[in-house]
């Protein structure tokens, strides 16, 4: 038998095949090279995003909650009408009174509280075409004298001057329905209502994010530059400029927007 046939010699040359063929695979293979970012490099699109979308998305919010703001705070309320509902005659001591209705649009009115918290409140009627005349109450006057009708109901008696000096009117409030009585026989030509009330508590948070709004403007630049975000940084600082136009710019936008409301 020939040694070079032999089975042992076989198997290890079909050995030494394979491993050289997976030394071949080994070998041919390569590692991506891995790309190192420099964190001072400048980003552009930081620095954009600082000196525009950020200040003036901060300015509209600025316009948007002092626009609104000022208007809640602002608890004067006035109303006035020249359409009146007749609802009939009370008995006040005897006396006939013809009475007029109206709604006006007022919040709540509590003379009672208007008194404690030293707020305002006036209402008025005229009553004649011709010449100067008109019945009144305000909180100068003693809010807590009340007469009762027939029905029971409780008026607030009422002031007259002018060619109304003779006659004599009350009134009475029930939520934003107002109820005038007078010994004058003709129908009345106008009536208004004023006054002030307490400054909601929406109000006063809006006014609390228009100071919270610039603070958090400044924390943000304060934390790009702490985190190596400087091109954030450097745009928000030339946003600085770019918010007040911004802000002046919507203000004025939103003007003519609600100027009919």
């Amino acid at each position: 038998m020939d040694k070079d046939k032999s089975p042992s010699k076989s198997i290890s040359t079909q050995g030494n095949v394979f491993t050289g063929n997976v030394s071949s695979i080994s070998g041919s293979s390569s590692s991506l090279p891995i790309t190192t970012v420099d964190p001072n490099s400048f980003i552009w699109s930081q620095f954009f995003i600082g000196l525009f979308l950020i200040p003036i998305f901060a300015g509209f919010i600025m316009s948007l909650t002092t626009f609104v703001a000022d208007d809640m705070n602002d608890s004067y309320y006035s109303d006035s009408t020249y359409s009146f509902s007749d609802t009939g005659v009370i008995i006040i001591s005897d006396d006939e009174y013809n009475t007029w209705g109206v709604i006006f649009d007022t919040p709540e009115v509590d003379l009672n509280q208007i008194e404690e918290r030293d707020y305002w409140f006036s209402t008025s009627f005229n009553s004649c075409s011709d010449g100067w005349c008109h019945c009144f109450f305000d909180m100068d006057m003693r809010f807590d004298i009340q007469v009762e009708s027939d029905d029971g109901s409780l008026w607030h008696p009422m002031k007259c001057e002018g060619d109304l000096q003779e006659y004599t009117s009350f009134f009475r409030i029930n939520d934003q329905t107002f109820t005038y009585a007078t010994d004058y026989e003709s129908i009345l030509s106008y009536a208004s209502v004023n006054g002030d009330n307490d400054i909601s508590l929406d109000s006063i948070l809006l006014t609390a994010i228009s100071f919270l709004v610039p603070l958090l403007y400044i924390l943000i630049i304060i934390g790009s530059f702490i985190k190596d975000k400087k091109s954030l940084g450097y745009g928000l600082l030339g946003g600085i400029i770019v918010a007040p136009i911004s802000f002046c710019f919507s203000i004025i936008a939103l003007s003519f927007i609600f100027w009919e409301y």
